[in-house]
């Protein structure tokens, strides 16, 4: 098995502060997981189990988007991106139901399909990596490309094909 070539470069500033507004969007998601908390355990009218239940998903979100964010500020204090070269092997995407949606037309028009909970892959000489839908749809198998990763959040910063 071939393995991608990766070498670590420093972030620009550029780099640094769009991901910082890009990243920004959580504080908003952190707060309104607080304040679900603070409503759900603040409601005697509810019964016990719903508040635990309510108050146990609120707090594991919170925990899990306070880590992520950890996580992102880290790699961006520490200013390194990794940068792997190589060549896309397979792209593949998991999930995609479609949700039925309504057209509101009140004429049976039918319905639009909106894929939802979709996962794209692709696979850089065999080794996986999660990307978003703008850069799985940007490539396509056997292009050669520099991929710009943070391996800790595991979040794709950017993708260019060097050849194909």
């Amino acid at each position: 098995m071939i393995s991608p070539s990766t070498i670590t470069r420093d972030l620009t500033q550029k780099e640094i502060r769009k991901m910082r507004r890009k990243h920004f969007v959580i504080v908003p998601v952190l707060l309104v997981a607080a304040l679900i908390l603070w409503v759900i355990i603040g409601v005697d009218s509810l019964p016990v189990p719903a508040r635990l239940a309510g108050g146990t998903i609120a707090s594991l979100a919170l925990i899990i988007f306070i880590i992520k964010h950890l996580k992102m500020e880290r790699e961006l204090r520490n200013g390194k991106v990794d940068v792997i070269s190589g060549v896309i092997t397979e792209k593949r995407k998991m999930g995609g139901n479609f949700k039925s949606v309504s057209t509101g037309a009140g004429v049976s028009s039918g319905s639009t399909g909106r894929p939802s909970n979709t996962t794209f892959f692709i696979f850089i000489d065999q080794k996986k990596f999660t990307v978003p839908s703008t850069i799985y749809s940007r490539v396509k198998e056997g292009d050669r490309v520099e991929f710009d990763y943070f391996p800790n959040s595991q979040f794709c910063l950017g993708i260019r094909v060097v050849s194909e």
